[in-house]
């Protein structure tokens, strides 16, 4: 097998599993990514916007709507474990159910907070992404996002388990993640 068909292969094994066909190449690079996170990001960033604050090895994301220029959500939290070298998802609420039209758009927000993280941490390929949630979560939306190949690796006493996926450094355009300065996050903290 040639390193072609290789990259050809790894390019069509990470993606969501409803594939709605070749997107236009405009966020991942046309030789590594995921064709279906390539379909989406356009459509996530047309009806919203992503900021975040860091604090060492913390990040806290802030979700928009475009359109009402309302925050969605702060109730997404990423740390990094530079020992074990993981991702830590504390929290993933970005609540986007609640708005019209909301298929897709969490895996596509999930997608780019795991690469934006991970750009910030300098890490690459084969880093561990961690998670707590309960089973029901896993099989409706981790186990179905492709790109990481979610597991459980510990079923937890009252349904919740311990879920550990693996960050494929795909080449995608984080530069529309803008940073929240410390004089806006203490403001927002007042509110």
């Amino acid at each position: 097998m040639t390193i072609e068909d290789k990259t050809e292969m790894a390019r069509h094994a990470h993606t969501f599993d409803d594939n709605l066909g070749t997107p236009p190449k405009t966020f991942l690079s046309p030789h590594h990514g995921s064709p279906f996170m390539e379909s989406q990001i356009p459509l996530f960033l047309n009806r919203f916007s992503l900021s975040y604050f860091k604090d060492a090895r913390c990040i806290e994301y802030f979700l928009y709507s475009n359109e009402k220029t309302d925050e969605i959500s702060k109730e997404l939290i990423v740390s990094h474990d530079i020992f074990s070298n993981e991702i830590n998802v504390s929290k993933f609420y970005p609540e986007i159910y609640k708005e019209a039209l909301p298929r897709y758009m969490s895996a596509t927000c999930f997608f780019l907070m795991m690469h934006h993280a991970a750009s910030l941490f300098d890490i690459h390929c084969d880093c561990s992404i961690c998670l707590e949630t309960r089973s029901a979560v896993f099989e409706s939306f981790y186990k179905r996002l492709k790109d990481f190949d979610f597991i459980i690796q510990r079923q937890h006493v009252c349904d919740n388990c311990h879920v550990q996926g693996c960050y494929h450094d795909f080449p995608v355009e984080i530069g529309m993640i803008k940073e929240m300065s410390v004089t806006q996050r203490t403001e927002m903290l007042e509110w």
